[in-house]
């Protein structure tokens, strides 16, 4: 008995996830808090077995947290100042939405979407979040924190 309760705590420790430390905050105005706060509402619909969810911190960096069927897959940085934004059509069916720099090669995978119109959005909002770098550090007026609680 007492071996079956030892194997079981085991198991659940092994089921943890590891400790994600935070990002330094982004001043988001309330409009980007909103951006984020709709990506994170598409990124919680699953689309082929994937979910996803994001943190933006300050220096335009974004942490992009994956799960396939539910098992979290190691989580992506990307800074995302300077780089512009295209939806790409898969050739099944469905439309990728990635990030790439404007001045050296690479790619950052940002998220999957079933039609075009999701993937759009995404496209807007992550572009919402990608132009408010380039603006002046100047005092705005702060919306909260730049992350938004996954729930799935």
């Amino acid at each position: 008995m007492n071996a079956a309760l030892a194997s079981l705590c085991l198991l659940a420790a092994c089921e943890r996830e590891p400790k994600i430390q935070a990002l330094a905050p982004a001043a988001l105005n309330a409009a980007e808090a909103e951006a984020l706060q709709r990506m994170n509402e598409a990124g919680n619909s699953p689309f082929a077995g994937w979910t996803w969810r994001y943190e933006f911190g300050a220096g335009c960096r974004l942490r992009v947290i994956k799960r396939f069927e539910g098992r979290l897959i190691p989580p992506n940085e990307y800074v995302l100042s300077d780089h512009h934004v295209e939806i790409i059509p898969f050739a099944g069916s469905g439309f990728g939405v990635k990030a790439y720099p404007r001045s050296k090669p690479g790619s950052a995978d940002l998220f999957d979407a079933r039609t075009q119109a999701q993937a759009s959005a995404f496209a807007k909002d992550i572009e919402q979040l990608i132009n408010s770098c380039a603006q002046p550090a100047e005092p705005r007026e702060k919306a909260g924190p730049a992350s938004t609680p996954f729930h799935g």
